[in-house]
């Protein structure tokens, strides 16, 4: 092996006799302290007398970068949410180190559910959404062992579960890149209501009973919670009972009944059986309503 020493940053190896057209290669091995550009400069020397003293030297340049783990939270400020209101999801970029991150950038893609209302970082800037729906900011640094923020605040529009990605990236290496994207995710809220109210006999005598019978029916996509409705009975009804297949209901000509959860596809009835005190035309009047969006309240009434 070729003989090396070191004496602070210069390395010299004694090769001996080079024979002609013939090559030697020495190779260095070191780590690297800080991060920057670093010149390193080899010479070759002879005793023998040399034409062309030019090309005896050569030269690299190293680029030093250093390591900075990136590691990317993404929150909803909501797990389930109605269609036309907000939700916020917030990202949160942390930089575990061990160096400094620098030219900082933080992506995103929109979900096609839902119209962005803004895109905040707590520094930097954030451009506009693009035709992939893509938003990309600009952060800058982030020093070791602290972390900012990107906050998007967007409007629901189409039911379903919603996923939101965000990514992140740094000028570092990072020796951990899992730990670079996350995903809020979300639940925006629909169900159709709709109802209907029949009556067993619409045209009856003095006395003589009659049963109505409200239905309402969960048309989707999700379940409808909170579900209320209200029936107006026709003058003169002397109630016998009021019967909800779920929840319960108050008494007196105008009825609110509090149904509670409607199931997808499923429905829920109030049978209502009285008199009236007088020869009539039956009629009745209801109406629904729920804790979730409805995307078609023209058949939520019925009479």
């Amino acid at each position: 092996s070729t003989p090396c020493t070191t004496v602070t940053t210069v390395v010299t190896c004694v090769i001996g006799t080079l024979a002609q057209d013939s090559t030697a290669v020495v190779s260095l091995s070191a780590t690297a302290s800080a991060e920057g550009s670093f010149d390193v400069t080899s010479v070759a020397t002879t005793t023998t007398a040399d034409p062309i003293p030019s090309n005896n030297t050569a030269g690299v340049t190293v680029a030093v970068v250093g390591n900075s783990d990136i590691q990317v939270l993404a929150v909803a400020d909501q797990s389930t949410i109605n269609i036309g209101e907000n939700i916020t999801v917030t990202s949160t970029i942390t930089n575990a180190g061990p160096d400094d991150a620098t030219v900082v950038r933080v992506g995103s893609v929109v979900p096609d559910e839902v119209t962005l209302v803004s895109a905040t970082p707590s520094v930097g800037t954030c451009g506009d959404m693009d035709q992939a729906r893509s938003v990309a900011c600009d952060i800058g640094d982030v020093t070791n062992g602290t972390a900012v923020t990107v906050t998007y605040v967007a409007t629901i529009d189409e039911p379903g579960d919603i996923a939101w990605s965000v990514q992140s990236s740094a000028s570092q290496v990072d020796a951990n890149l899992d730990n670079n994207s996350a995903t809020a995710t979300f639940l925006g809220l629909s169900a159709d209501l709709s109802l209907t109210a029949t009556v067993n006999d619409n045209s009856v005598k003095e006395g003589t009973n009659v049963a109505v019978t409200v239905t309402v029916t969960n048309l989707g996509p999700q379940d409808a919670s909170g579900v209320t409705f209200n029936v107006t009975l026709p003058s003169g009804w002397e109630s016998s009972s009021i019967t909800p297949s779920q929840g319960t209901c108050s008494a007196g000509p105008a009825v609110s009944c509090d149904i509670g959860v409607i199931a997808l596809n499923a429905d829920a009835t109030v049978t209502f059986i009285g008199t009236v005190d007088n020869d009539v035309t039956v009629s009745v009047s209801a109406s629904a309503s729920a804790t979730e969006f409805d995307p078609d309240d023209t058949n939520n009434d019925g009479s």
